[in-house]
């Protein structure tokens, strides 16, 4: 889609678009850091802070209808048989 703008060679088709959403990842990473480190330092009880905070999320899905119950139970089984439940 750049050839529309630039001359550029068809290898840089989609190493330029893979940068750039390279880079907004590290961005939001680094931005989250932040608010864990805050989230840390404020709750008493980090685990029991963040059970909460993924509750409630899960329940705002479950009631926007993105997805339905069943689903997320079942997206959370197949986590919990890979592990992906571990709290650092």
């Amino acid at each position: 889609w750049f050839d529309d703008y630039t001359d550029l060679s068809w290898e840089w088709d989609w190493a330029i678009p893979a940068m750039a959403e390279t880079l907004d990842l590290i961005n939001t990473r680094y931005e989250l850091l932040e608010a864990g480190k805050a989230a840390k330092e404020s709750s008493v009880d980090y685990y029991l802070f963040m059970q909460s905070a993924y509750y409630q999320y899960r329940n705002g899905l479950i009631k926007d209808k993105y997805i339905s119950k069943e689903e997320l139970d079942a997206e959370m089984d197949d986590d919990w048989l890979n592990g992906a439940d571990e709290v650092e």
